[in-house]
C-alpha cells in the first residue's frame, strides 16, 4: 500500500465533510444527518438543512466551483478543466494538515437546473468510489429552502476509523450548518446591496 494512502479514511472525512470558513451565528433552521446504511467499509449518509434564501440563490454559490477554494479550509486549488453543456470537470487540491500529503483529485459534477439538483462523481486522483448529491428544495413563500445532501461512499478494505460513522455524522452536520451561513450571508449581502441600489 502506497504510504500516503494510510490516511485515507481521515483525509475522506476533513477533505469532503469540513466545513467553509463562517463566523458563529445562530441557524436559520435544524439541520439533520443521519447514517442510512453502513456496510463494512461502505457508507451512506443523507443530511438536511434548512437556508434562509431562495433556492437560485443557493444554486448560485453550489455552482461556483472555481470559489471554493476561497470558502472551504485545505482547497488550494478548484478550477473547473472542461464544461460541457451541463456537465463539469472540475479539479481539486487539498491539504487536509501539516502531517498529511496534500492531495488532487477530480469529479465530474451534472447540473440539472430544472430539478434543482447536482450529481457528482469521483473520475480520477486520489480517491475512489464516491459519489454525492444536493438537491434543493423551495419552501412556502419561495425566500427559503431545505437542502437535501447525500453522500455514499467506500473507504476500501484496509481503510478503518475508530468512531468513523459517529465522526462522518458529526462532520457532515458541521458541513451542512457552514453552508447554510455561508448561503445565509450570501443572500443577505445581495439583498442589502439591491436595497441600496
Amino acid at each position: 500500500m502506497r504510504p500516503k494512502y494510510m490516511f485515507m479514511p481521515l483525509l475522506l472525512l476533513l477533505i469532503l465533510l469540513c466545513p467553509p470558513h463562517t463566523e458563529a451565528q445562530p441557524v436559520s433552521g435544524p439541520t439533520q444527518v443521519q447514517v442510512l446504511k453502513s456496510n463494512g467499509n461502505q457508507k451512506t449518509v443523507q443530511a438536511e438543512t434548512l437556508i434562509d434564501a431562495p433556492p437560485d440563490s443557493v444554486w448560485g454559490n453550489l455552482v461556483n466551483y472555481g470559489n471554493l477554494k476561497n470558502i472551504l479550509p485545505g482547497y488550494y486549488r478548484s478550477s473547473v478543466l472542461q464544461s460541457s453543456g451541463n456537465t463539469k470537470i472540475v479539479d481539486f487540491g487539498v491539504q487536509g494538515s501539516g502531517f498529511l500529503p496534500a492531495f488532487r483529485y477530480k469529479v465530474q459534477i451534472r447540473e440539472e437546473k430544472a430539478e434543482s439538483a447536482l450529481y457528482l462523481q469521483r473520475v480520477s486522483g486520489d480517491f475512489r468510489n464516491i459519489t454525492a448529491s444536493y438537491k434543493l428544495l423551495p419552501l412556502p413563500g419561495g425566500n427559503r429552502t431545505r437542502l437535501v445532501y447525500r453522500l455514499d461512499i467506500d473507504l476500501g478494505a484496509h481503510f478503518t476509523l475508530p468512531g468513523e460513522e459517529a465522526l462522518l455524522k458529526n462532520n457532515t452536520e458541521k458541513a451542512m450548518q457552514a453552508l447554510q451561513a455561508y448561503c445565509n450571508r450570501a443572500y443577505a449581502r445581495s439583498l442589502t446591496a439591491e436595497a441600496n441600489r
